[in-house]
């Protein structure tokens, strides 16, 4: 009686290990796909040999230049919330465009107070020619 006891408890605790081991393994294999995207998203946690570039997208040259001033002109149309074209030095602070920002008074040459989108490119164009 005691063996066959023994035998039945021992069966049991291998079958709730095996379910566990099982649930363990579905709950990692639906992580994956998470840690995936963390690791395209540019994860500092995750190695540098394991990050990879999404599809289609390329970081030199032209299509680097062109991703980089997609984002400065988004972050330009969030900034001008009057929607007049142009930004004020305490908007382009407030909008985390620290450069613009920073650089407020040398792009306003005009001395207007305020700034267009294609004022900064011209500036960041002239800096950047100036610099090679």
């Amino acid at each position: 009686m005691k063996k066959r006891f023994i035998v039945v408890a021992t069966a049991l605790a291998c079958a709730g290990v095996a379910a566990s081991v099982s649930a363990f393994a579905q709950a990692s294999d639906a992580a994956a796909p998470a840690r995936a995207r963390q690791a395209q998203l540019g994860d500092p946690y995750v190695p540098p040999a394991a990050r990879k570039p999404t599809a289609g997208t390329q970081t030199t040259g032209a299509a680097l230049h062109a991703q980089v001033v997609r984002k400065l002109a988004q972050q330009f149309g969030a900034a001008d919330t009057q929607n007049t074209g142009s930004i004020t030095e305490a908007q382009a602070r407030a909008a985390g465009l620290g450069y613009v920002a920073n650089h407020f008074r040398q792009i306003d040459a005009s001395g207007s107070g305020r700034v267009s989108f294609s004022d900064v490119q011209h500036y960041m164009q002239a800096r950047s020619t100036n610099q090679q």
